[in-house]
């Protein structure tokens, strides 16, 4: 097992016993490492002084934890390293903190491949929430920004495929619905103006929109047809989603 520790840096603990195996102060992790094909992954920042932005995507060796490669990128850590369908790691980084704005607010989604070339990088329009989602049928990213837009990123190429304004704020990241054979896939997002909007993931368009009584710290669940929505004071149910009716 590996886990990031903030600025104690990413630990192997042996799943038998808990025993630690190795430690690795790479630098502050606060995202989930990635592990594909018995490789190890993982994005973190360079210093613990919040004045000097910089992190590095790093692969480990998993069993010591030894820095295989490591690429520096602009920016804080901010979301999980994620798997693109093409077998590419895409990871976002920021300037900022979810809630609270700044003029120096940034964002960054980066593309490696995986000896760490740096395949690409675009500036964001605004600070990315944690963690985004990528959904592999449409090759895209999707990601909810700090100022209340949803983005869809061809996970190729970093080019936009769509985006939609929702709001003025994101305090939680989307949800993806994977697609079925009766439903194509959605993505569901509520701003802090508690407007709860469903779209299309392929193109963004919205399918369905209502209020609920907040806006949401939480990302929406979804379990067998239902949607369930935070807000600090409530939690609100809403379904069945196959009643909508959304063609594929």
């Amino acid at each position: 097992m590996w886990f990031g520790a903030g600025a104690e840096g990413i630990w192997s603990l042996a799943l038998s016993d808990g025993r630690v195996l190795w430690h690795s102060p790479i630098g502050h992790i606060d995202v989930k490492p990635l592990w594909h094909n018995g490789r190890l992954f993982t994005p973190a920042k360079l210093s613990e002084d919040d004045a000097i932005p910089g992190s590095a995507m790093f692969e480990l060796d998993p069993a010591t934890g030894k820095v295989v490669w490591q690429t520096d990128i602009p920016g804080n850590t901010m979301g999980d390293a994620l798997l693109a369908p093409d077998g590419g790691i895409l990871v976002t980084t920021a300037i900022g903190q979810v809630g609270l704005n700044k003029p120096t607010d940034k964002g960054w989604l980066h593309s490696f491949a995986p000896d760490g070339t740096l395949r690409w990088t675009i500036d964001l329009p605004a600070m990315p929430l944690p963690e985004g989602s990528v959904l592999p049928s449409e090759n895209l990213m999707i990601m909810a920004l700090k100022n209340g837009a949803l983005m869809a990123v061809k996970t190729q190429t970093g080019e936009t495929a769509w985006m939609a304004g929702t709001g003025t704020e994101f305090r939680a990241d989307a949800l993806v619905i994977p697609a079925t054979a009766q439903q194509p896939a959605l993505v569901v997002a509520v701003p802090t103006e508690g407007k709860v909007t469903i779209r299309r993931a392929k193109d963004g368009i919205e399918v369905k929109q209502f209020q609920i009584s907040g806006g949401s710290y939480a990302a929406p669940v979804y379990k067998d047809d239902i949607l369930y929505l935070f807000t600090p004071y409530s939690l609100a149910s809403y379904g069945p989603i196959s009643a909508l009716g959304i063609k594929p």
